[in-house]
């Protein structure tokens, strides 16, 4: 059959082969087929899909798209349930969930009931319109039901505060079936060994010290990050509140964006202004449509299909990527921010993050580490509140990776600039407190291990400060790293 929907067929020696299932229906369509056999069309994914990578392939859980999920609900008896987690591969909180909604499925997989239980993910950068379909606002997402539920969009959406057991409690109050979970280290140590038929076994690499960033990585992440607002905010019947963010986001741009990239900051600065003048009428009629605008004056989003630059490029797919970049990007922003502007910017960026970031347990944690615009007066004092707290992550997201083993080992998290890249940025071994102990939110009756979730530190500059930073020569390499 063909491919899914999303991307585009391209044609090699025989363009009208393109128009056959317009012009001749049911017999179009075997034309094209054959002109697929024949290797004179080739199928092209989307341009996002090829930036971003890192789908979650099939283990136990049935992955779904456009092109299958109604079809498999069709086929579904009346009672049976299908249970579905609706992802974004860029999503650490997706990538760390991942290995136990697999083995929520394996022990779905080997229950027995009059009821079949499926466990299904779906990929929403891939299929972005069936998460529209299904209203899909944050990642990862868990819903439920019967196939009726499912064909009158009657589902329950599940908490996913007490993870998989939660979710074994629930199916075990509304149906009666118990699942047994099977022993969480085997089960890593499986899903390890298929992820290394995947992609390889990947031992640590040196990296060559990052004198300035590269501006790409930035600009990709911009792109996709304005695809996920365009595909996942209906600016039509939706809050103002997200018409205004997504406001004060080009003009953020517009005001930070580099001089080396002028051309992509005055693209900003027109989107701003459309915006401002007719919202509604300039903004995308579909997440890829670029007939209005499009990011640096491109004449096409398919033009951002190249993905990230070595600086932000993953061992293995859905590794750094667009969070790589998107830190790149505020970054960038901030030490190229006009004098005396940093402030406005990183309020900005807080509000751009906060609205549309949809990995819904980051921007929660990011939302805890303490901020007080009135105590954020200079441009120095913004770079090292972002400093602060992508440090802050870094060491949040390490911990959460220690425990789940699924850190890339050519990038381990670490506090940031290492020795290596910045000699000046501490006045001596780094101390203070330690990290925050995860917090255990439920604990395994058959293993007795805790499944944890991992507070960010909130700390603030001072406290780093204390603990042996020299703030003057953080502020130096972030200028020698990020003015463009």
């Amino acid at each position: 059959g063909l491919p899914r929907s999303g991307g585009r067929w391209a044609d090699k020696t025989c363009p009208p082969i393109m128009e056959a299932p317009q012009r001749f229906g049911l017999r179009g369509y075997v034309l094209l087929l054959a002109a697929v056999a024949l290797g004179q069309v080739t199928w092209v994914e989307p341009w996002f899909v090829t930036a971003q990578g890192g789908h979650f392939s099939d283990v136990y859980a049935k992955d779904l798209g456009q092109s299958s999920f109604d079809t498999f609900i069709s086929a579904m008896g009346e009672e049976d349930l299908l249970f579905v987690d609706f992802y974004a591969p860029w999503c650490p909180h997706c990538q760390h969930f991942i290995p136990d909604w697999e083995r929520f499925a394996l022990a779905a997989s080997q229950t027995k009931s009059r009821q079949h239980i499926t466990v299904a993910t779906v990929d929403c950068v891939r299929d972005s319109g069936l998460c529209d379909k299904w209203n899909i606002q944050s990642y990862p997402t868990l819903v439920a039901g019967k196939k009726t539920q499912w064909t009158k969009q009657a589902t329950t959406i599940l908490d996913r505060g007490d993870g998989i057991f939660g979710i074994a409690d629930w199916l075990r109050q509304n149906t009666g079936v118990d699942v047994r979970l099977p022993n969480l280290d085997q089960f890593k140590a499986l899903l390890t060994q298929r992820r290394e038929a995947q992609f390889g076994v990947h031992k640590a690499k040196e990296h060559k010290k990052v004198t300035k960033a590269d501006s790409w990585d930035a600009l990709e992440a911009m792109a996709l990050l304005l695809r996920n607002i365009f595909s996942s905010r209906n600016f039509r019947q939706g809050p103002p509140e997200d018409k205004q963010a997504l406001i004060t986001f080009m003009g953020t741009a517009c005001q930070a964006l580099p001089p080396s990239n002028a051309t992509c900051r005055q693209s900003a600065c027109d989107f701003e202004k459309q915006l401002k003048q007719d919202f509604l009428s300039v903004i995308p009629a579909t997440p890829d449509d670029d007939t209005n605008w499009v990011l640096c004056n491109r004449q096409s989003w398919d033009d951002f299909a190249v993905g990230f630059t070595a600086q932000c490029k993953g061992t293995w797919p859905g590794k750094r990527g667009f969070t790589c970049g998107l830190w790149t990007l505020f970054h960038m922003m901030l030490a190229n921010a006009p004098e005396g502007k940093g402030p406005e910017v990183l309020r900005g960026i807080r509000t751009t993050l906060l609205s549309f970031f949809d990995c819904e347990d980051c921007r929660a944690h990011f939302a805890t580490i303490p901020f007080d615009a009135a105590e954020i007066s200079s441009n120095e004092q913004a770079m090292l509140w972002m400093w602060s707290a992508h440090n802050q992550v870094n060491e949040r997201v390490r911990q959460l990776e220690e425990m789940y083993q699924d850190g890339d080992p050519s990038w381990p998290k670490q506090q940031w600039p290492s020795p290596q890249d910045c000699p000046t940025c501490r006045r001596a071994a780094l101390r203070g407190a330690p990290a925050p102990a995860a917090t255990a939110l439920m604990v395994d009756a058959e293993d007795g291990q805790p499944v944890p979730d991992v507070p960010v530190a909130r700390t603030t500059v001072e406290d780093a400060r204390k603990a042996g930073w020299d703030l003057d020569g953080v502020v130096k390499f972030l200028r020698d790293t990020y003015v463009l």
